[in-house]
């Protein structure tokens, strides 16, 4: 007779009440880069010791996601009542993961999960928390207008984290041209090549040998101006790549 008139109580407050549902993350916000850096300005006369690169080149594509969040400052949350009863805390330090959404008053707001709590947190597009705590089912969502959730400090604000993916099946350029020194009247250069990830490929390196007292050198694209070579620097300017 206890467990009918318990059921019949709960049926009768979800009746009246809304839960709160988020639904789990279909997609991440993420956008192609392309990441450039050269160590020479064509024309411009530099200076590099033995073992150092004359020239370097990286060009390669990254992926940018927004799939996290992180707070200004550490919090805690509370609220909620029996089994919907929240109380977690997070540092600023920590990393957030979105898992989902959630819409709120008709905004959709992303959801986060917090180590400690089975439920997910709503956080609005201006960073702050909406004060919705979620779950991905109505058996785990907590009940609209019982269970009330407040952060604190209330103005912490919970920002995009982003993070960044190399893109290894796209086109790329990392490679080096390294100064070797002088010895028997020949200028010495080491040419290496790396993965998007800065991991040596040793099928693509080569000794080059030059007359210690050339002018000019070449190497694939590249056009050398050779201003002075000793065995301790080379002294020298990129006039073609």
């Amino acid at each position: 007779m206890n467990r009918v008139l318990v059921f019949l109580s709960l049926l009768f407050l979800f009746s009246g009440c809304a839960v709160h549902t988020a639904s789990p993350k279909t997609s991440i916000h993420s956008e192609t880069k392309q990441i450039g850096f050269k160590n020479y300005t064509l024309g411009q006369e530099t200076i590099v010791y033995v073992g150092k690169p004359l020239v370097l080149v990286k060009e390669y594509t990254i992926l940018e996601s927004e799939s996290s969040l992180q707070a200004n400052n550490s919090f805690t949350i509370t609220g909620g009542i029996s089994s919907a009863a929240v109380n977690v805390a997070g540092s600023r330090k920590q990393i957030f993961p979105i898992v989902g959404s959630i819409d709120v008053k008709g905004v959709t707001c992303k959801t986060i999960e917090i180590p400690g709590s089975v439920f997910v947190f709503a956080i609005k597009p201006n960073s702050t928390f909406s004060g919705i705590v979620a779950g991905f089912t109505y058996a785990w969502s907590p009940v609209k207008n019982i269970n009330v959730y407040k952060i604190n400090p209330p103005d912490t604000r919970f920002y995009p984290v982003k993070t960044q993916q190399v893109l290894e099946n796209v086109p790329f350029t990392n490679m080096e041209l390294v100064y070797s020194g002088l010895s028997d009247n020949t200028l010495h250069l080491l040419y290496r090549e790396y993965t998007p990830k800065n991991l040596i490929r040793p099928a693509f390196t080569q000794e080059l040998s030059y007359p210690s007292d050339a002018k000019i050198i070449r190497f694939r694209d590249f056009k050398i101006e050779i201003k002075e070579a000793s065995a301790e620097k080379l002294v020298y300017s990129v006039t073609e790549d």
